[in-house]
Formats: C-alpha cells, sequence, structure tokens
C-alpha cells in the first residue's frame, strides 16, 4: 500500500499515516501498546528525523534530525513517489 492509512496490532498498538510498499513511511502518528505516542517522521518502519515521543505519564521527548547522535542521518528515499 502507498499513500495514507491506518493500521492496528493485537498488541493495541496502532499507526495512522503514510505508508509506503505496506511500511511505515513518511509522517504519521504510532500508539504503542502501552500507551506511548510518538508523531513525526518515519523510513521503512522506523522513527527518522523530527518526531516526538511522549511516554504514558506524560514525560515529552522530542527529536531532530541534528540530534546528538555519533552516526550520520542516512537519506530516506520514496519510491512511490517516483513516476516510472
Amino acid at each position: 500500500m502507498c499513500g495514507t492509512g491506518m493500521r492496528r496490532w493485537q498488541s493495541g498498538a496502532s499507526y495512522s499515516g503514510q505508508f509506503e510498499f505496506g511500511e511505515m513511511h513518511g509522517e504519521g502518528t504510532y500508539i504503542g501498546g502501552s500507551g506511548e505516542q510518538y508523531q513525526g517522521g518515519f523510513c521503512r518502519n522506523k522513527r527518522h528525523g523530527h518526531g516526538v515521543l511522549v511516554k504514558p505519564d506524560g514525560e515529552r521527548y522530542e527529536a531532530s534530525p541534528s540530534a546528538d547522535r555519533k552516526t550520520r542521518a542516512r537519506a530516506c528515499a520514496c519510491a512511490c513517489t517516483l513516476k516510472l
């Protein structure tokens, strides 16, 4: 699936946002089975780029591509938007 949609898992987790070939890819909101919520960018089912994580106890964390990480940020291309 390419485009926007929603997916729910048996664990109680859900995702609402953009998909590419059935994977979370683009902007979206993931709510974990334990109640944590992440809103931001995804690349091939992984958090990517800017986003906000809110834990069930209300703690809030904000991440950006320039966060203190020793690894290089990788570009994440979207194949669904390519014209053949």
